[in-house]
């Protein structure tokens, strides 16, 4: 179980899931704002860029599959796909450390940005709606060929 990806072990029914809470979070109104947890901040992908650099010190993350990641990603981000990999990665480090945290559309890293909450992390930025929303707003985008780990 802990090596599950976060969709299969936070949202069995993704449909479920897509089809109640999604139109939740686009009609209250809650992008740029705090989420569940007073840690978590749901940003678009300018602020995402913006508090990235006034962080010095700060960790992106990327929850996609690793084939999503070769195939694209933000400069400077770690693959963690499964739960198993960011907690190992995140236990390591101080719980005010910033976390910058993206997937495809969001389910991964709302599902990501939750159990780093509840492990205590107290900066935790979401980009939405995901690197579509990155891509969109034109922001750089590394699709440098990746060497193969044998």
């Amino acid at each position: 179980m802990a090596d599950s990806d976060f969709t299969t072990y936070h949202f069995p029914n993704m449909r479920l899931f897509i089809l109640t809470v999604f139109p939740f979070l686009i009609f209250t109104g809650i992008r740029g704002q705090e989420i569940t947890d007073s840690s978590i901040y749901l940003v678009n992908p300018e602020e995402f860029y913006i508090q990235m650099h006034l962080h010095d010190y700060h960790f992106l993350i990327d929850v996609r599959s690793r084939l999503e990641y070769r195939v694209g990603r933000i400069p400077g981000a770690i693959l963690a796909e499964k739960s198993i990999k960011l907690f190992s990665f995140t236990d390591t480090l101080d719980r005010d450390t910033p976390l910058f945290l993206y997937c495809a559309i969001n389910t991964r890293s709302h599902a990501a940005a939750e159990l780093l909450a509840e492990k205590g992390f107290k900066y935790i930025y979401v980009l939405e709606p995901g690197i579509a929303g990155w891509k969109s707003a034109g922001k750089e985008v590394d699709k440098k060929r990746l060497k193969r780990n044998r």
